[in-house]
């Protein structure tokens, strides 16, 4: 599963036209019209094969210090976005499976913190444009990434999913950070953990 080699003629034997077996590229073919289903299979798949190609045993090994930690190397400025980024190891890509986590033990006598400004994107968008929607349901101390599934699915507040309030929170950084339409189909399918084509991308933006 993991050889180009080997799915590359399987891919086009089913009609799947795709030049390589990269992971954007195999995205971008899972959000077209008619696409085939095995890339929703392949796609995971592909995924855990991987990611630990890029952060190996021997690679983390290298980077631990004689008392068994490690040190990223933050940059503060180095993502087009404005994002801080670290480096070796690249500690933000870690999968978000608890099976991964469990690998990173914080040293005796201290704990992991997480420090986050909470819906910053939305909140400068709110104060940027005055959307009085937007405005109102932060001022009423509301999640607006919940807020903003609600709205497009058109349920109750209370009875968003934590699904949902992914797609919600896509939604709301698609349109911040001015994601294309193949790109927002993907990040759509990653949230909501199924197929998601660019037309229902583009219809979702659009409401």
């Amino acid at each position: 599963w993991n050889s180009e080699h080997q799915i590359l003629p399987l891919l086009w034997e089913l009609g799947i036209k795709v030049s390589n077996c990269r992971m954007k590229t195999l995205q971008r073919a899972s959000v077209q019209e008619g696409a085939h289903p095995i890339l929703q299979y392949l796609l995971p798949v592909r995924k855990l094969l991987g990611f630990p190609g890029a952060l190996t045993l021997n690679k983390l090994d290298a980077l631990v210090d004689s008392e068994g930690n490690l040190h990223p190397r933050w940059d503060q400025s180095a993502a087009r976005t404005g994002r801080m980024s670290g480096k070796e190891p690249p500690l933000q890509q870690i999968p978000r499976d608890p099976a991964w986590r469990r690998g990173f033990i914080p040293r005796s006598g201290y704990v992991f913190g997480v420090l986050d400004l909470s819906q910053i994107e939305s909140r400068v968008l709110a104060e940027v444009t005055q959307d009085p929607s937007m405005v109102q349901a932060l001022r009423e101390g509301l999640d607006i990434h919940t807020w903003t599934a609600a709205t497009l699915l058109d349920k109750p507040y209370e009875q968003v999913t934590k699904e949902e309030r992914d797609w919600g929170k896509v939604q709301n950084l698609a349109i911040s950070y001015g994601f294309g339409k193949e790109a927002l189909a993907i990040s759509m399918a990653d949230a909501l953990k199924r197929p998601v084509s660019v037309k229902e991308a583009e219809e979702a933006r659009a409401k």
